[in-house]
């Protein structure tokens, strides 16, 4: 997870992110950081309230993918701390705790688009000769967009888009559409 490499843990506990947010896999953090063998993150994942036993779309909960002595100072640790080591399935949700549904295509969200004239924008943070950043809100949540300056559309630039728009996904931010 791209997000525990470039934001240290405890930022990530300062700025109350949820600890226990999941990506397109099911993933969380504390997924990551077992796999990895971050052994001080994983704890410090723990201590502050991520769960061993979640599991991701694949079954595999956090400790499932550490090694055994970081295994099991996780499972003692989670056990003194008060949680239960019975394995939590994986639950697929979009936004705010909605079950979502993956459509035919793949995607990952269930909105086709946007309607621009939802979009509250209230500043504009860049401009570039792609198009321009800007701040706002929409449906009561802040977001950032960018807006595209393309003169001729293209099949190429289509698919371009296409192959961008799910490495955007590993925000794993509901505000990423």
């Amino acid at each position: 997870m791209g997000l525990m490499g470039t934001v240290p843990c405890p930022q990530l506990m300062q700025f109350k992110a949820d600890i226990n947010a999941v990506n397109e896999h099911g993933n969380t953090p504390l997924h990551y950081a077992c796999f990895w063998g971050h052994e001080q993150v994983a704890e410090d994942l723990v201590g502050s309230g991520a769960l061993v036993s979640i599991a991701n779309k694949y079954g595999e909960t956090p400790t499932d993918k550490a090694k055994t002595p970081l295994r099991e100072v996780l499972k003692e640790r989670a056990e003194k701390l008060g949680q239960s080591l019975t394995k939590i399935p994986y639950k697929d949700t979009f936004w705010k705790g909605t079950t979502r549904t993956r459509p035919r295509n793949g995607t990952l969200n269930k909105l086709a688009g946007i309607d621009y004239k939802q979009l509250n924008l209230s500043q504009k943070l860049n401009e570039n000769q792609s198009g321009e950043l800007w701040k706002g809100r929409w449906q009561g949540n802040d977001i950032i967009i960018k807006m595209l300056k393309i003169r001729d559309w293209t099949t190429r630039k289509s698919r371009d888009f296409n192959e961008e728009y799910p490495k955007l996904r590993v925000l794993t931010h509901w505000n990423v559409l």
